[in-house]
């Protein structure tokens, strides 16, 4: 269920289902704001005891009434990464990257009669993760940013990843040229356009600012929260 609070945090109404078909071993995705006032819920659903998630999106309005029927937001694929965000223009997009199925975007229309505008296949990025949080974020006038992870067993090489609605890269850019497996990465959107890019290994974190563009900036002074935890979570 989804239930909408005004800005005391007072409920506005009664819940509302988000999906009537799920099992015991399901859970919710994301949630994220829509540009036109509505917002979109990322869920998953799988059977217990393994096998592949199936991940659906699905659409509201600010009231919380739902926009459209639900859509197949990534193919059935075991342990997918998968991350929601929306496009300038309300589009939402949906990024997976899975073990059997690889990288794929999916684009859903804004419109109340609207469905997938598009799916396609990544071949260009080798994703292993889309950062610690599978986190997706809104870039500039039809783009959309992902933290990939990429690499192997010995290392791995962590950008920032700007893709426009056909899946073609608007920008790449390095970020962490990993010599090993370890270490958790998270980044997030800043209200100037601005990406901060924060990496968590070793006992130690370290940040990177980066421009709306992909130009990579400074580093973030994090000194002061090095000592605050084992793990890097939101």
């Amino acid at each position: 269920h989804v239930r909408i609070l005004d800005a005391d945090r007072a409920p506005l109404g009664p819940g509302r289902l988000v999906a009537s078909d799920l099992d015991e071993a399901d859970a919710i995705g994301h949630l994220i704001a829509l540009p036109g006032g509505g917002f979109a819920v990322l869920y998953e659903s799988g059977p217990l005891g393994g096998g592949s998630d199936v991940h659906r999106v699905q659409e509201f309005a600010a009231d919380g009434t739902p926009v459209g029927p639900e859509g197949a937001a990534a193919a059935p694929d075991f342990g997918a990464a998968v991350g929601l965000a929306a496009f300038d223009d309300g589009a939402i997009a949906v990024l997976s990257a899975g073990f059997a199925q690889g990288v794929n975007l999916m684009v859903f229309d804004n419109t109340p009669a609207g469905g997938q505008l598009t799916g396609v296949s990544l071949t260009s990025l080798d994703i292993v993760s889309i950062g610690t949080e599978n986190r997706l974020e809104t870039g500039r006038s039809g783009e959309v940013v992902a933290l990939a992870v990429e690499g192997g067993t010995t290392g791995r090489d962590v950008s920032l990843v700007g893709l426009d609605a056909t899946g073609a890269e608007t920008f790449r850019t390095l970020i962490f040229d990993e010599d090993s497996t370890g270490g958790s990465f998270d980044f997030a959107r800043l209200s100037d356009g601005r990406f901060a890019v924060v990496r968590f290994a070793g006992g130690a974190l370290t940040g990177v600012l980066v421009a709306a563009d992909g130009t990579a900036g400074g580093a973030i002074d994090l000194g002061v929260l090095d000592s605050l935890g084992q793990s890097l979570s939101d």
